[in-house]
């Protein structure tokens, strides 16, 4: 069965959503009551515990008041006889009229006082001990064990408990002995601080309860309010969700058949992933569209493009760049093509997002990059020329003078030669002979350099590794190396093609390379050359083997790095060099089938690059 789409899908999940919302709500309607019901009960129990000592309190501060008086005188009644309990000399008075006196002890006076509140049908209390006088002060089972614990230390007990079938709170405390109960209890061995018993009130939770009942049922109407009002409110918003997606489906169905018909490759990106894509951009992509929902977007951008099309979108979004940009895009199988690319910020779904459009550029691309590449040849053939052209003017040269020049600097040699067998020159006929033959020999080597610019060689190529052709070249150059405190790196790389080339003419464009960088660096520091080897391909796809000698010199200036190769330019002080090396270099390299160039790297130096094709 075919999975409907997900934005098909959020219909039936806001149904869900809304019905897990009213479930929730429920929950948390009837948690509230059950928290609040039990919260109003706990307050109930809370209210008789505080009702009971208060009245215990009042209790015992009336009789601590009875007792610090020594008890009270009152008439003898029938209600109030004379306590058979109590022995003690003064018990009976009479007064001044006749009339017959009893003194009732703080206990006598405490139970006349409860049954007065028992009679009203209101609380109960009772003093009570373990070692009653009167059979009526006897504790009931409750009583008894708080007594206990209070011999044991305990300070109060209480209980909920039914008393004549009606619910009660009880409350106990003990009775300490003190200084004004030795009058009547000495006799029973008490002393002062001994537990001589208790006194427990009993409070009824009937006026509580009512209290409560009444509570509870108001919790249950706010609570049923509440959750009528909820459910009201969760299904007008879900009737409303719904209501929105179904007009948004309908847009998005609108924008979809819009989309479709374009002939761009539109996308819509949230946090980094596709979340929409034309039939068009899926076809650009090799990816279908369902493989593209939920992708991350950096899978299509070529790896050397992401930095620029992050920033170029990125410009783009805050109104800070208005022109399409162009990019490389990997499709599922690992092809390539160009696309031009605009973005702008857009709300899908209720987020930010980015919508894109992309229009398929490739064939305009190749037909620039062949315009560049036929241009770039023109622009090499032309210099190829133009350097041609001058090492036939620098052989013209040297054909036309080299005679001339030669043969009377032969004469002179000769004479110098004549003048130096003389045992009569001084010291500075001597240093001026000196000077001249010098000047002879450097005269002599600029004629053979520019010999050199148009000699051809005849010599067979054989096959040579370059990697152990270098390795012997610095063996031989070492002393030059270890004089001037000039340290190589090498990196070479392994396995390298064995080239069939004229290895004592690569040899010769080693040995003027490896002045130059030596020169550069007189005076420096950090006296480092670098040289490396490696296979790679060139700008026409073919394999090389490029070496590369780095210096940590002074460097080129970029008006003479097109010049450097030039017959007779040199950036030296006059008498210091003649510009002719690297032009023989050039030639050499040209002579293998090779390409020689120079720039300048990032430590400031220079760099010579020669690149020698590999023949299969």
């Amino acid at each position: 069965m075919k999975k409907a789409p997900v934005s098909q899908q959020r219909i039936p999940r806001i149904q869900t959503y809304t019905i897990w919302g009213a479930v929730l709500w429920t929950v948390i309607i009837a948690t509230s009551l059950a928290w609040n019901i039990h919260y109003t009960t706990q307050q109930t129990l809370a209210k008789a515990d505080l009702m009971a000592n208060l009245t215990l309190e009042k209790d015992m501060t009336f009789r601590f008041w009875v007792t610090n008086h020594g008890g009270v005188y009152v008439p003898v009644t029938p209600a109030t006889p004379s306590n058979p309990y109590l022995h003690v000399s003064d018990k009976d008075a009479t007064t001044e009229q006749g009339k017959p006196l009893t003194l009732m002890n703080p206990a006598y006076v405490m139970r006349q006082v409860y049954e007065q509140f028992e009679k009203k049908g209101g609380l109960k209390g009772h003093i009570t001990s373990l070692r009653p006088l009167r059979p009526e002060n006897k504790p009931d089972p409750w009583e008894e064990q708080a007594l206990k614990t209070f011999e044991a230390g305990r300070k109060e007990a209480t209980v909920i408990q039914a008393l004549d079938g009606m619910e009660h709170v009880r409350l106990m405390k003990p009775l300490v002995t003190e200084a004004g109960c030795l009058k009547c209890h000495a006799a029973q061995g008490y002393r002062e601080g001994d537990i001589r018993g208790g006194i427990s009130v009993a409070v009824p939770m009937s006026p509580l309860r009512l209290l409560e009942r009444n509570n509870i049922i108001m919790l249950w109407q706010i609570h049923a309010l509440l959750w009528g009002l909820g459910l009201a409110g969760i299904f007008i918003f879900g009737v409303r969700n719904l209501k929105s997606e179904r007009n948004r489906l309908q847009s998005e169905d609108l924008y979809r058949t819009l989309t479709e018909s374009s002939q761009a490759g539109i996308y819509i990106v949230q946090d980094g992933k596709f979340c929409f894509s034309n039939s068009n951009m899926a076809a650009l992509s090799g990816y279908s569209v369902t493989e593209m929902i939920g992708m991350d977007m950096s899978v299509v951008v070529h790896s050397g493009d992401r930095e620029t099309v992050i920033q170029n979108a990125r410009a783009m979004l805050k109104k800070q760049r208005q022109d399409p940009y162009e990019f490389r895009i990997i499709s599922k199988h690992g092809g390539m093509r160009w696309v031009m690319e605009t973005v702008a910020s857009i709300q899908y779904r209720g987020r930010r997002a980015v919508l894109g459009h992309c229009m398929d550029v490739t064939s305009r691309k190749l037909t620039e990059e062949d315009l560049q590449r036929t241009a770039q040849q023109l622009q090499e053939t032309g210099d190829m020329l133009i350097q041609a052209e001058k090492a036939a003017m620098a052989g013209k040269l040297a054909a036309g003078v080299a005679h001339e020049i030669l043969n009377p600097v032969n004469i002179l040699s000769m004479r110098l030669q004549f003048l130096d067998q003389l045992e009569k020159l001084s010291d500075t006929g001597q240093d001026t002979l000196s000077i001249c033959k010098k000047q002879i020999d450097r005269i002599v080597k600029i004629v053979h350099d520019l010999d050199q610019l148009t000699q051809t060689t005849t010599s067979l190529k054989a096959p040579c590794d370059l990697n152990g052709m270098i390795r012997q070249f610095l063996a031989a150059f070492a002393g030059r190396l270890n004089g001037e405190s000039i340290a190589i790196d090498l990196h070479l790389e392994e396995g390298l093609p064995i080239l069939t080339l004229n290895q004592g003419r690569l040899d010769q464009v080693l040995q003027i390379l490896m002045d130059n960088a030596l020169d550069a660096l007189a005076g420096r520091e950090n006296k480092l050359a670098i040289i490396t080897t490696r296979v790679l391909l060139n700008q026409q796809g073919s394999s090389v083997i490029r070496i590369s000698i780095s210096d940590r010199g002074h460097g080129i200036k970029e008006e003479n790095l097109k010049r450097i190769f030039d017959p007779f330019f040199t950036t030296q002080e006059p008498g210091k060099g003649t510009g002719i090396g690297l032009s023989i270099a050039y030639r050499i390299i040209e002579e293998q089938g090779g390409i020689i160039w120079a720039e300048n790297n990032e430590w400031g130096g220079a760099v010579f690059h020669i690149e020698l094709p590999i023949v299969a």
